[in-house]
Parts: C-alpha cells; sequence; structure tokens
C-alpha cells in the first residue's frame, strides 16, 4: 500500500508541473490578429515616382469606412488598426483624374501591413481618325491621344494598336512597354503613318527621341507622334510609358532664328539726276578707296563725310550679267541669306536670318536704279555673310571671283565685301 501511495504522489506533482509548464509557455495565449498594426499604403503616381498629394486612402472593413488618410510627402498612407482584414479604396482630390489601376489585389490582413498601388492613365477620350497601313492598303483608324507618364491601353488583336501622342514641352523622351508585347515603334505623324518603325531601338521594346519646341504643345497645336504597339496572340493589354529624361540634344535645323532687326532709320532713296555709278576693284590695294561713315545721313560715303554715296544693289533693276552676285532681292528668291554662330569649342550659340533687315532696304531702294545707300546694317550683313559662306574664301565652294575662263581671280580679302557695292562718279 505504501508503494502505491508513493507512486499516486508522484503522479499528481508530475500532472501539476505539466499544468504550470503549458501555463508558463503561452497555453493561455491570444488570436494572433489581436492587438494594433500599423497598416501602410504606398501610391506610386503615373511617373513612376510617389504620389506626394491628390490621394486619400480609405480602409474598408466588411464594406464599411474604418479610417481615412490623405498621402504624405513619400507618397505613404499609414494608419493604426487592429489587426485584422481590410481592403483599401483611393479617393483622389482632383475630380477630373481619371486613373486605371489593378482593383483585385487591394487587402490587408493581420500578416499583410503593407500595400503598394501603380496608378496609369487612362487612354484620353480625344482622339482622330487616321488612315494606317493595312497589308498592301489602308485603313481608316481612330487614334486615341495617350498623355506623357504610365498608360494602360487596350490592344488589338493580331494587329499594331496606334496611338497618338503630343509631348507637352521639348525634350528627351523614352518610350517603354510592360506587358506581353511583340513590339513597339514610332511609326511618324497622323498625315502619314508608315508601315514601319522609324526609330532605332534603344533596348527590348525601348526607344528614345528628342523633340523640340515646334514640335511641342497641346492637342490641336501641333501633328504629334504616332506611336504603334503590337501585343502578343494572347495579349490584351499593356502600359505604355512615355517619360521625359532629359533636355533635347542640340540640333540646329531645330533652333529658333534669330531676326536681325533694321537699326537704321530708313527712308525712301532718289538717285541724283544723272548721277554716273561706278564699280569697285576689289583687286585693288586697300587704300584705294576711302570709306565715311556719316552720322547726319547715316550713310557711307567715298573719301569724306560729304562725298559721293556709296550705293548697293538692292532690287532686281539693279541687276547685271557681269556681276559675281545679283542684287539681294534676287538672291532671296532662290535662297536665305543667314549665318550660324559658333563658340570656340564648337558649341552652337544662334542662328541669324537677314531677310527683313534686306527687305526693309529692297523697299526703299530707288525703284529705277534698285540702288540704295550703304548703310551700317548692309555693311555688316554683307560682311557677316561674306565671311561665313566663303564668298572672297578661294578654298570656299562659294568664292565668288573668277575670270571669263573660270580661273580664280585673287582678291583683296580686306575690300572684297565692296563687290555688292558701286558709288557715284564723281
Amino acid at each position: 500500500m505504501k508503494t502505491k501511495r508513493i507512486k499516486s504522489l508522484v503522479l499528481a506533482m508530475l500532472m501539476i508541473c505539466s499544468v504550470l509548464l503549458m501555463s508558463a509557455c503561452g497555453g493561455d495565449k491570444q488570436p494572433a490578429d489581436s492587438g494594433k498594426a500599423n497598416y501602410k499604403v504606398t501610391i506610386i503616381g503615373t511617373d513612376g515616382q510617389p504620389c506626394k498629394s491628390g490621394v486619400v486612402v480609405k480602409f474598408m472593413k466588411d464594406g464599411t469606412q474604418v479610417a481615412m488618410q490623405a498621402v504624405d510627402a513619400g507618397g505613404t498612407a499609414t494608419k493604426e488598426l487592429d489587426k485584422g482584414d481590410y481592403t483599401v479604396e483611393l479617393m483622389f482630390t482632383d475630380s477630373e483624374a481619371d486613373y486605371h489601376y489593378d482593383k483585385s489585389a487591394l487587402t490587408l490582413s493581420a500578416n499583410k501591413t503593407e500595400l503598394q498601388i501603380d496608378l496609369t492613365n487612362a487612354v484620353s477620350t480625344e482622339s482622330l481618325l487616321v488612315e494606317v497601313p493595312d497589308g498592301d492598303d489602308f485603313r481608316d483608324c481612330q487614334v486615341y491621344y495617350v498623355p506623357h507618364g504610365r498608360t494602360f491601353v487596350e490592344l488589338d488583336k493580331d494587329r499594331i494598336t496606334y496611338f497618338a501622342f503630343v509631348p507637352p514641352v521639348a525634350g528627351i523622351y523614352e518610350f517603354t512597354v510592360e506587358g506581353e508585347v511583340e513590339s513597339l515603334g514610332y511609326y511618324g505623324a497622323p498625315h502619314y503613318v508608315s508601315a514601319n518603325n522609324l526609330v532605332e531601338m534603344t533596348g527590348e521594346n525601348k526607344f528614345q527621341m528628342s523633340i523640340y519646341d515646334d514640335q511641342a504643345g497641346e492637342i490641336g497645336t501641333v501633328a504629334g507622334l504616332i506611336i504603334g504597339v503590337k501585343g502578343k496572340s494572347d495579349a490584351k493589354d499593356a502600359i505604355l510609358s512615355i517619360m521625359r529624361i532629359g533636355a533635347p540634344e542640340i540640333d540646329v535645323a531645330h533652333q529658333p532664328w534669330t531676326v536681325y532687326k533694321t537699326t537704321a532709320a530708313l527712308k525712301p532713296f532718289k538717285m541724283p539726276a544723272g548721277a554716273v555709278v561706278k564699280d569697285f576693284d576689289v583687286t585693288a590695294p586697300t587704300d584705294t578707296y576711302k570709306i565715311v561713315y556719316n552720322e547726319t545721313d547715316g550713310y557711307y560715303h567715298m573719301n569724306s563725310e560729304n562725298g559721293p554715296l556709296i550705293l548697293v544693289r538692292m532690287g532686281k533693276n539693279a541687276d547685271r550679267d557681269d556681276l559675281v552676285l545679283p542684287s539681294f532681292e534676287s538672291v532671296l528668291e532662290l535662297s536665305p541669306i543667314v549665318t550660324f554662330h559658333y563658340d570656340e569649342n564648337g558649341n552652337f550659340l544662334e542662328k541669324v536670318d537677314y531677310g527683313e533687315c534686306l527687305r526693309d532696304h529692297i523697299k526703299n531702294a530707288d525703284e529705277e536704279s534698285g540702288l540704295y545707300p550703304l548703310t551700317k546694317d548692309l555693311k555688316y550683313i554683307i560682311e557677316r555673310r561674306g565671311e561665313y559662306i566663303g564668298w572672297w574664301n578661294s578654298d570656299s565652294d562659294s568664292y565668288l571671283f573668277y575670270d571669263p575662263n573660270g580661273t580664280p581671280m585673287t582678291v583683296n580679302t580686306e575690300i572684297a565685301w565692296l563687290f555688292a557695292c558701286c558709288y557715284i562718279s564723281e
């Protein structure tokens, strides 16, 4: 009997220890989803950067809103809530905002307390009707505009889907596409859509384009670009991304012109009765001619301020078959008179158009002779244009001075600009 009592006491003590151990190890532990947690939702905008404003996150439980929070400067809305299951809804402070995002996975739980939502633009409701290639022919196609940023686009099956993009500002733009896509390309402008991609790709379904001021603006102000996306056989949609990544590369053709403005006080000129004009000899020594400017009348004269007028062949009536260059009116009908300027390192500075100033002088030239007195403007233009294009540079393709046999003549480069002038002979 004594042995039985000892065994019973040992068994009872073991049971007590077991209960104590269970209590110490958390036998009364609360459910895993009890207590509080910080729920964090981050919103990424259509430019690929966190939204700093304009978005409010609503935390919903069983269809009822339990909290709401606007995003902070980091694009995040954080709220301390009871641990549990929640769904998320977004509210935008801009009533006209039209975004697309995946609404099928906006859930949070006790174990999933963070969520990122990527916003994309919705395709514009604005469109234009263009002809696009269709085999050996063309077909009419309603092409919708896409904005700058990331845009959710629906794709045509088995053929290219076209979109129109108007760059809002000049810059280098990078075009990419996300999704099951076979190709991405640039296909020209709305007035002519090419059958082939017209740009060199910089990666798989990626290319860049430099856009200049004359190509940028608003819908309706510039033609825009036609972008084409072809999905793989079962693809129904994709995300087309158009991002400005820097300033445009310098392209002289797209730089604005500086228009040279007339500084002289022009007035209609009438040749003196019986005046006889004489051409300059541009092979003569420099001191052969003395050119003097008269501040009072604004013209250059020979030998002294009040000497015979120096004249420029401005109007067509000044043309002669023996001249190395016709009048400026005749030249302007064939090509612009311009200069391009660069610094010592070859960097572009500006391009100048002198046409407006020359036409001002032409309008005031003597109608019968086509001549007008030499002004500071005309002297400057003749010298700048001549030096730029090489009128008196014998190594230039634009060299003007040849004898009747076609042999280059040697001219005095210090006075060669006077070839376009003549003077009234005393």
